[in-house]
């Protein structure tokens, strides 16, 4: 949590909101406190078990062509 938020917490400071999306793929067990710690300091969080919904989120996000 401190590593990966940390991060992301600069990124967003470094680049702006609208420039990056920080990101962590888990796998595991994990407080929910320090889930929902890390996503209030800018981390998004996909389950490596689900990684469809990653994919999916890249896909939108690509550019027409």
């Amino acid at each position: 949590n401190h590593e990966a938020a940390g991060k992301a917490e600069k990124w967003i400071h470094d680049f702006g909101a609208l420039g990056v999306v920080p990101v962590a793929v888990l796998s595991g067990v994990y407080k929910l406190l320090n889930l929902k710690s890390a996503q209030a300091r800018g981390l998004t969080i996909y389950w490596a078990h689900d990684l469809g919904e990653l994919i999916g989120w890249i896909d939108a996000d690509r550019p027409q062509s």
